[in-house]
């Protein structure tokens, strides 16, 4: 299973990880998960027309 989320920046990031609704997730699916891996991705900028 993959999660796919987008953040404004990493400040937002660690925020989301530091909320209570996070810490109660993550320990939700502690015995269900093996392993939590995190594949950080920038933005392209837009494409415009020649």
């Amino acid at each position: 299973m993959a999660l796919y989320e987008i953040y404004d920046d990493e400040a937002a990031f660690a925020a989301h990880l530091a909320s209570p609704q996070f810490k109660k997730f993550a320990a939700a699916i502690d015995g269900f998960v093996r392993e939590r891996r995190l594949q950080a991705y920038g933005l392209l900028p837009p494409v415009t027309a020649a």
